[in-house]
This record gives C-alpha cells, structure tokens and sequence, in this order.
C-alpha cells in the first residue's frame, strides 16, 4: 500500500507553487487533533484551493482517508422520530453535530472526491475501501442511518473515475451493478433509487439494474426503527419515479411494484416500534405511505400491473412496544427557568428582539453578568447524564454569544464557554475520537477549531 502511495505522489506532483507556510503549519498541527478533526483540517486545506502542490495534496487528502476509520462516528445519522428532529434535545444535538460531516463514511467520501480528478484509479482504489456496515438499531434509537453521501460518490465515479478503455469493457456499469445487487438495508432504497434515475443508462442496462433492485427489496427485512426512519415521502417518490421510468423503457416496472408491495407488507405486519404507529409522527407518514401506494395501483397503474391495494389488516402491526429514548433540554424547573432568562435577553418583556444599541445598555450587560454567574456556578440536574448536561450549555453558550455585541462582555463570555469546555468531562473523558457512544455539540467543535 506504502510502494502504492508513494508512486501515486511521485505520479500527480506539480511543479511549481509551494504550499503557503501559514497552510503548511495548520497541516503539520492538525495531526495532533482528534483523528476526526484532524482528517476534517485537512481536508478542509485541500478543498480551499490554496494547496497547489499535488503531491502535498495527495498525501494530505490519503493522511484524512487513514485517519477517518478512528472517526467517533462510523455513519452519518439524522432524527427518526418526531422528538429527535427538536435540535432542544440530546439526539437533535447529535444530528446537528454529524452533520459537521465528521463520520467515518462521510470523511472518506471526501477524500474520495478530492482524489478523482487528480488519480482516478486510487479514487476508486479508496472508494473500495470504504465499508458501509448499517448495524441493526433498536426502538430506543432515536436517530437513523442517511448513507446518501456514498451514493453520490458512487455516481461521481461512475461518470468520471473510468478512461475510455475502461468504459468501453463495461467496468462503470460492472461497479454499479456490484453496488446496485448488494442494497440490503431500507437506509439505501432512496440513494439507490436516485442514483438510477440520474444516472444515463442504457435501456438494457437500466432495466437489468431496476429488476436487480426489485429482487432486493423484496427479500429486504430490517428492524422497525430502521423501516419506519427510511420508509417516508421522498423514499415512496423516488420508487415511483424508478417505475414510471422503468415502464417508459418497457423494463421490470411490475417487478418493482410487486417488490415495493412485499417490502411494505412485511415490515407494517411485522413487530413495530410504540412511537411508530398510529396517530404518532411516524405513524401518519407509514400510513400517508401505504395512501398513495393504495392510490396508485388503483389510479395511475389500473390495467398496466395487477397488483392489490395493501390492506387494513395487512398492515396492522403484530404487536407494538418500546420507543425511543430522547432526552429534551428544558424539562426540569431549572432547565426552564434558564431557558427562560435566556429569552428574557433576547426579547426581554415583548415579543420582538432587541437590536444592538439596547443590547449595548448598562442595564442589559448587568443582566447578561448576572446570568454568566449562575451558568458558572450550575451543577447539572439530578438525573442528567454529563454528557446531556455538555450538550445543554453549549447550546446556551453559543445562544448568549449571538446576542452580545462585540466588545470586552463579549470576551468574557467567550472565555466563560472556553473554560467551561476545558473542565467538563466531556472533554476530558469523551473526546473525537473515543469511541464513547456520544457526540460533542456543534458548537463545541467550533471552538475546539478555533482553538486548534
């Protein structure tokens, strides 16, 4: 891998430009980051344009694609409740902070994108690498895998990671169909299905890959959580988009209609999850789902496939427990009492926010000290966990900080927040990198870059 490397770097060096030293030195210092960050920081100096030596480059962008497998967090995640869509909650803080892009998955992605118009033949080589494992999660998760990244490279490739020759032996179209044939998790329906719709395939090509992904979704079998997270409005759209395309190109459209009506049958029937049924959030998009499925086999597709309307007591749940374990911020008396203080700052007793000149009153900068105090001085609450706790102050941190003026007040926040990061054990036990089962706050990245 080393030999490989090496000649890799020796093959796409550009004369010429140096990197500039102040670029040069965040680089070398970024290796002493948390591996997450580290990848992130370098990265980040490849894609601003400013590095112009292709072998520094190269190996910057291979150094973050090593580094990425240490990453906290091997997949990206977003809310698969209603209450984890709340950003005032642990996993509503934990969507945000992923979506720093700052997983495993989503920082070898990068890297990929950044090597394909330089090496198209180590782009693919890393992109091979990349393992997407979606393990199982339960009715406690509150949160869901969104693999759509992947996919997106994976179309990148296809269109440009390939010469002539290549194309001309069908290895574009034998990677897709390697990809295509491999779906096995409710997460990778809608990526999959979209890549195919945007995709410029042959109608022989195209019509092979869609009855390939109809075989798979009709076997495919997954948790509750799982389901219920990937199974929604843009998922249903883009399958029937496939079908629509499928029937335009005389290709396997009962297949996948057939196949769509297994997969939601076997999974609405099945055991599901308490706060994914009925008149719940989730409950109300499955059955909006299983709506226009019930509507377009009637309507749109009556004498084109014979498939039947999915019935009421097909998709009656088995049996229905457990739900997911969302922790909001402001449920105790002092949580709120903070919150409340806070909006006090904001918008004191109106409902529009003061501007800057009131915010730079006597008057409210007392406030504003009095307040720091008591975020100083406060404990966590009985039963919080230390890291519910980190995840709450940032949040009210940064939320301060966007309210003071520049100026000697606002320092002092700052190196209030600052020191409050410092001490936390959150920092000092669970940092990026420790593979702690917890994420830290997006606005604690901040400053941790700002302190790197």
């Amino acid at each position: 891998m080393l030999g490989a490397v090496a000649g890799l770097l020796l093959t796409i060096a550009i004369a010429g430009d140096n990197v500039p030293p102040a670029i040069e030195k965040i680089g070398d210092a970024a290796l002493s980051a948390p591996p997450e960050l580290a990848a992130d920081i370098l990265l980040c100096l490849c894609e601003s344009g400013r590095v112009k030596n292709g072998e520094r480059q190269a190996r910057w962008i291979d150094t973050a694609f090593q580094l990425a497998p240490s990453a906290e967090f091997p997949n990206p995640k977003r809310g698969a409740v209603g209450q984890a869509y709340d950003t005032d909650s642990d996993s509503g803080m934990l969507w945000r902070a992923l979506d720093a892009k700052l997983d495993t998955t989503s920082l070898r992605c990068r890297a990929v994108r950044l090597m394909l118009p330089m090496h198209r033949a180590r782009a693919r080589q890393m992109f091979s690498e990349i393992q997407l494992h979606l393990p199982p999660l339960t009715c406690r998760d509150g949160m869901r895998y969104v693999p759509g990244d992947y996919y997106d490279v994976l179309g990148e490739i296809f269109d440009s990671g390939f010469t002539q020759k290549e194309r001309r032996e069908g290895k574009h179209i034998e990677l897709l169909e390697d990809h295509v044939r491999a779906t096995g998790h409710p997460a990778q329906i809608e990526p999959v299905a979209e890549l195919l719709l945007k995709l410029k395939l042959p109608a022989e090509d195209f019509n092979r890959m869609v009855g390939a992904f109809a075989a798979r979704i009709k076997e495919m079998r997954a948790d509750d959580r799982t389901f219920t997270g990937a199974t929604h409005h843009g998922m249903g759209q883009r399958i029937w988009d496939l079908i629509d395309a499928a029937e335009k190109r005389k290709g396997p459209s009962y297949a996948l209609v057939e196949a769509y009506r297994s997969y939601l049958v076997r999974h609405l029937g099945a055991a599901r999850c308490a706060d994914s049924v009925g008149e719940t959030f989730q409950g109300k998009v499955l059955a909006n789902t299983v709506s226009l499925f019930n509507q377009a086999v009637r309507t749109r597709w009556a004498g084109v496939v014979h498939v039947p309307s999915i019935s009421e007591e097909e998709a009656k749940p088995a049996k229905a427990e457990g739900q997911a374990e969302v922790f909001q911020f402001w449920e105790t008396p002092r949580t709120r009492e903070i919150l409340m203080q806070l909006r006090h700052l904001r918008f004191a007793d109106r409902t529009q926010a003061l501007d800057e000149e009131e915010r730079r009153k006597e008057s409210w900068e007392v406030e504003v000290r009095d307040f720091l105090r008591q975020l100083e001085t406060w404990q966590k609450d009985l039963g919080d966990s230390p890291v519910l706790h980190f995840h709450r102050m940032c949040y009210i941190y940064r939320a301060l900080l966007d309210l003071i003026p520049a100026g000697v007040l606002r320092r002092t926040a700052l190196a209030s927040w600052v020191s409050f990061v410092g001490m936390s054990p959150v920092e000092r036990d669970s940092p990026p990198g420790r593979n702690s089962g917890s994420a830290v706050a997006p606005e604690c990245i901040t400053k941790r870059r700002v302190m790197i």
